[in-house]
């Protein structure tokens, strides 16, 4: 290689070409250090893997990051094959070899040996003298999905195969997310399968050598940073979150703990292949994707349940945007925040307009690791909830490449991993029915059902969008029928058995005479027992009676503030046989003169202040 060549290499390495730093790194010519290479194969660490690094420092016993797995193998199993495969992948992907420790007050990653660090992959339990081995295998299978990674041993990747009745295997398997992704996961299986169909007929690797490294990676990524290559991402992203950041108060059950909590559960639901067609059409008249309209009605929802015109949103990017990462087991995932304001008059599709708008700038600024931004910006530290955003939405591409092991059938089986990183998650992925989702929450702050009708509300307002997206943000439906009804219906059917021979006072006398010490009226600091709102109603009687002469059903008007006393004067005038006419002297002047007039009220019960009121009638009414 001339010097030209060798000039060439790194003027393209410096422009982050990772196959020209793979090229120099192969031949010797690229040193991460000056002298000599250190006596351990210790790496910087990527931006995001220093934050879960911190995060684990805070709490060691943390589960919220482990990425667990769970495949069925049906069919003649070749042990040695699997074992073998495992062996070869851990070799082949130095991330799942790599564990974290402190140089220099910076988390560094050290990479163990290949050969020395493949014995052991797969630990084997034979479960199939189990009185039930499904239910063995699944808490065994929760178990290990709560059992926590040691940062600092090399290899973050635990995997056990399960032998039961008959020719099945479950093969449970859990990565920590410093070293992995939900995209590294569809590697691991479809790269597993592979090497077991070679190793099963007894040729080597079909896998292509990777042209590079998680560590190379990182060093570009930390290179990019300190050079300052990525400011102009970094200006727009300080720029559309820059002011207050708003918090999403959303409606909780439960008291919002004073440390952030994982505890977590899911609903699954789903939407019809009708209804996910027509939302895509309402995305394509207005130039939106699938999950930009999904993110408006997320929004729109969060609007509805909250009145929170400025909403930010999370959802992650893959970040595999060069094709030598796109085969890569590691961290690799970006969060982008996506910031909008909802407004009740907006219509849906203007709603609609700024998302896309806010989408496709993220994209295009999605290089700038979210971790770091999370550092920069002057955020207010709240330990009790994530910084920024509170809920994220995700649209999952599905692997759609057949799973094949020679003989042995492969079926993923949905891992029961009760853990929420926010406090909710709606995660959607399209398929033959249309959208398959489901919500993950946190169950310190939420109870099931809360849930279950959040997914009715927005299955409504999906349906309610496809029928008019020009319709305002606050005439859109979320109610589904069973609920409205129960709002307008059920819960205003408040009719009870009432006895025809009998008055109102008189069943209040009834009360009063059972339970005379019991609380029956409160105002402010004031309390009245039934004994002593029944005195006090006898004595306005005994007055109106004796003193006012009021004669049956005749008409007693009542122009008093809001206090325990309009309540003693309506019982009163009952008690007296005669009739109230409530006034209340917030009412204006001539609405209080046409009411007293116009009921030829004799007497009217006031306090003192308000006479001025009763000025310039045509009759005169007796002042109580």
């Amino acid at each position: 290689m001339t010097r030209n060549d060798i000039q060439d290499l790194t003027r393209k390495a410096l422009q982050g070409d990772l196959k020209a730093l793979q090229e120099l790194r192969n031949r010797g010519l690229l040193q991460t250090e000056p002298g000599p290479p250190p006596p351990d194969p210790i790496f910087p660490a990527s931006h995001a893997q220093k934050r879960l690094w911190m995060l684990e420092q805070m709490d060691s016993g943390n589960i919220a990051y482990n990425m667990p797995g769970l495949l069925r193998l049906d069919g003649h199993l070749n042990r040695r094959a699997l074992e073998t495969a495992f062996s070869e992948l851990i070799k082949r992907h130095e991330s799942l070899r790599t564990g974290f420790i402190l140089k220099n007050g910076e988390p560094y990653q050290k990479i163990l040996d290949a050969d020395s660090d493949t014995c052991d992959v797969v630990r084997f339990e034979d479960l199939s003298n189990q009185p039930d081995p499904e239910a063995a295998v699944r808490n065994t299978a929760e178990a290990d999905a709560k059992t926590p990674f040691d940062l600092e041993k090399g290899r973050l990747i635990r995997v056990t195969l399960l032998k039961m009745p008959e020719d099945r295997h479950y093969l449970v398997f859990n990565m920590h997310h410093i070293i992995s992704d939900g995209w590294s996961i569809n590697i691991l299986i479809r790269e597993f399968c592979l090497l077991y169909e070679a190793f099963c007929d007894g040729i080597s690797s079909p896998l292509p050598p990777l042209p590079i490294q998680y560590r190379d990676y990182s060093a570009w990524q930390n290179r990019k940073l300190s050079r300052g290559d990525l400011t102009p991402h970094r200006d727009y992203w300080h720029q559309k979150l820059s002011g207050e950041i708003p918090v999403l108060d959303l409606p909780t059950d439960h008291p919002r703990p004073p440390m952030h909590t994982f505890n977590g559960d899911r609903i699954p639901f789903s939407l019809e292949a009708e209804t996910t067609e027509s939302l895509k059409k309402t995305g394509l008249d207005h130039g939106a994707s699938l999950f930009m309209v999904l993110t408006a009605l997320v929004k729109v929802l969060l609007y509805r349940y909250t009145g929170s015109e400025d909403i930010i949103l999370g959802s992650p990017v893959a970040g595999r945007d060069h094709p030598d990462i796109e085969n890569q087991i590691g961290f690799f995932v970006n969060t982008l925040a996506l910031r909008d304001t909802v407004q009740g008059d907006m219509p849906f599709a203007s709603v609609l307009k700024s998302v896309r708008a806010t989408a496709a700038e993220a994209y295009e600024h999605q290089v700038y690791p979210f971790d770091r931004l999370v550092d920069e910006l002057p955020l207010r530290r709240d330990l009790s909830r994530s910084p920024l955003f509170d809920v994220m939405v995700v649209l999952q591409n599905p692997d759609s490449a057949r799973l094949e092991m020679g003989n042995v059938a492969v079926t993923q089986v949905p891992a029961a991993f009760k853990v929420s990183k926010f406090d909710i998650t709606l995660n959607f992925a399209e398929n033959e029915e249309g959208l398959s989702g489901e919500i993950e929450y946190n169950t310190d702050l939420f109870v099931e059902d809360r849930i279950r009708r959040m997914v009715d509300h927005f299955q409504t307002l999906a349906t309610s969008v496809i029928g008019g997206p020009d319709r305002r943000v606050d005439e859109l439906a979320i109610l589904p029928p069973w609920e409205r009804d129960r709002l307008l219906h059920e819960f205003n059917d408040t009719a009870r058995p009432f006895p025809d021979d009998r008055t109102i006072h008189g069943l209040f006398e009834d009360q009063a005479e059972q339970n005379p010490d019991q609380t029956a009226l409160i105002f402010e600091d004031t309390a009245l027992t039934y004994r002593e709102l029944n005195r006090a109603a006898n004595r306005v009687a005994q007055c109106l009676l004796t003193r006012y002469g009021l004669q049956p059903e005749e008409r007693v008007a009542v122009l008093l503030d809001r206090s325990q006393w309009p309540i003693i004067a309506l019982l009163g005038i009952m008690k007296a046989g005669g009739a109230y006419l409530p006034v209340d002297p917030s009412y204006p002047p001539d609405r209080i003169r046409y009411m007293l007039e116009d009921s030829r009220s004799r007497l009217v019960l006031t306090e003192t202040g308000k006479e001025a009121m009763l000025s310039g009638l045509t009759a005169s009414p007796e002042i109580i």
